[in-house]
């Protein structure tokens, strides 16, 4: 059966009344988020994978089911959903950030900074990506390319100022007041 041929099979359920029902996904979305960040990660995953079973190339999906995996403690299912994710939306920034978290928290480090770069190169002015990115140039030891990641961009550079503060009570004053803060409008955490 061709694309046509499809289109007008569902064309043809809808106006019968017999379209198989799809939940709504901003909807499911915002629950998924909302147990993720009330700590209930493992409803989350098994919310994410009821989901999935009905749309499993749902980019967002994929990626909020990622952050309950490896909430959860299963990273390897967390870095599979996530270049999932990227494969189906080359383009989706938070994947490849919340990518790298993960390469970051498993210790490969190498790929995490390609990750992070990815992120970088598809949206130059994403804030979460340039300081992940700077926390493990530092774990590097690359601390003048970590601080450039931290305030290289104008974007950056000119809306946050640290005086006299150096890179790693930066990130130690980050770790200590958002361990894990959500990015609730794009599940991604930081």
């Amino acid at each position: 059966m061709n694309r046509k041929d499809q289109r007008r099979l569902r064309k043809v359920r809808r106006e019968r009344g017999d379209a198989p029902r799809l939940p709504d996904i901003e909807a499911a979305l915002g629950q998924v988020t909302a147990l993720l960040q009330g700590g209930r990660a493992g409803e989350a995953r098994a919310l994410c994978q009821s989901l999935l079973a009905e749309q499993p190339r749902e980019h967002r999906l994929l990626n909020l089911a990622a952050i309950a995996c490896f909430e959860t403690g299963d990273a390897a299912t967390a870095l599979t959903l996530l270049e999932t994710a990227i494969e189906h939306r080359p383009d989706f920034v938070d994947a490849h950030n919340n990518l790298g978290n993960v390469l970051k928290a498993e210790g490969d480090l190498l790929r995490a900074e390609s990750a992070y770069r990815r992120a970088i190169e598809i949206a130059p002015t994403y804030f979460d990506a340039h300081f992940n990115l700077g926390i493990v140039l530092e774990a590097m030891g690359r601390p003048g390319e970590a601080r450039e990641s931290y305030t290289g961009t104008p974007w950056i550079s000119s809306r946050i100022f640290y005086p006299r503060t150096s890179t790693r009570e930066m990130h130690a004053r980050r770790s200590e007041s958002s361990t894990r803060r959500w990015r609730t409008t794009a599940g991604s955490w930081r």
